[in-house]
């Protein structure tokens, strides 16, 4: 058997607490796709603004249930984690699933956060974060 290392998702890739998530949903700048809407805005610690992107995830009850919210969840850490979303440094995202995200396959899920960071890179690069 193989032992691989631990793929984690480091704190220090994550919004943590309540206030960043306030920050970034009242000054960030909307950008959607398909299955999913994206808050995006500079980080506001300089210290933090050259190393890496963090994420932020947000589902309401009004989502699905407990295994719809925690696989919505699980993919886009996946995404966010692999490179798929391709997030710039220095940006902090908080993605918001739409209703009708929890029924499509991984696949393309994958596929549409995939544009969502294209736009997301977009917005960073118009910011000049």
């Amino acid at each position: 058997m193989v032992l691989e290392p631990k793929k984690r998702f480091p704190s220090e890739y994550r919004l943590r607490k309540r206030w960043q998530y306030l920050l970034v949903q009242n000054q960030g700048i909307k950008v959607v796709s398909r299955f999913f809407i994206g808050l995006v805005i500079p980080t506001p610690d300089a210290k933090l603004r050259c190393k890496h992107a963090r994420l932020g995830i947000t589902t309401t009850g009004r989502y699905g249930n407990a295994v719809a919210r925690n696989r919505t969840r699980r993919l886009v850490r996946e995404a966010f984690r692999q490179g798929i979303m391709e997030i710039p440094n220095g940006v902090d995202v908080v993605v918001i699933p739409k209703k009708h995200a929890k029924f499509e396959n991984s696949a393309s899920i994958f596929q549409d956060l995939s544009i969502l960071g294209n736009r997301v890179r977009g917005v960073a690069e118009k910011t000049r974060c």
